[in-house]
């Protein structure tokens, strides 16, 4: 399964490498299309994608299962590092814009279009954990409503707030840690 991702990896690996450099020209080159979306959260030819919501309120989870084997493996999903905000808002950037709109445009075809979206904020660990939650979820929000701005019926987005609970890299102050995640729940 991860072979299957690897050239949406390698784009957000670029993207990220670009994140560095001062020139946005550079960045919007790099970004995911609304193919690589499509490719990153369809779910595995074969599997049936069901979403799992834990007891009380630990948000939601998902998980596919292929009925042959029983196995149950990661929903389909991917780590958004490009999806920025103005500094300490849910405000989305210009760049974050263009990447939901490639985004929207994967969720109203035809291969995603009948699956439930789970959209969840992550925060590094500058400031206090409570804040940081709460951050969180308005970006979550934020890209929920845009997404929703873009045609993407909102019915079939979740949104989630994860606060600073999962970080990517240990480092828990790396810029990579603030990121969007986005969760095939499947229909």
């Amino acid at each position: 399964m991860k072979a299957r991702y690897s050239g949406f990896l390698v784009g957000i690996g670029c993207a990220l490498l670009a994140l560095g450099s001062a020139q946005a020209a550079d960045v919007m080159t790099a970004m995911p299309t609304a193919a690589d979306f499509i490719e990153a959260l369809a779910p595995e030819p074969g599997a049936k994608t069901r979403g799992i919501r834990p007891k009380g309120n630990a948000g939601a989870m998902a998980a596919t299962e292929t009925p042959a084997s029983g196995i149950e493996t990661p929903a389909p999903g991917v780590d958004l590092p490009v999806v920025t905000f103005e500094f300490n808002s849910s405000q989305l950037t210009a760049q974050a814009r263009h990447v939901l709109d490639q985004l929207s445009s994967a969720l109203r075809s035809q291969e995603l279009g009948g699956s439930r979206i789970l959209i969840e904020g992550h925060t590094d660990t500058v400031g206090g954990a409570d804040y940081n939650h709460g951050l969180s979820e308005q970006r979550a929000e934020a890209v929920g409503l845009y997404l929703a701005s873009q045609q993407v019926d909102p019915s079939r987005l979740q949104v989630l707030g994860k606060g600073e609970s999962e970080p990517l890299d240990a480092d828990g102050t790396a810029a990579v840690n603030r990121r969007v995640r986005v969760v095939n729940l499947g229909g």
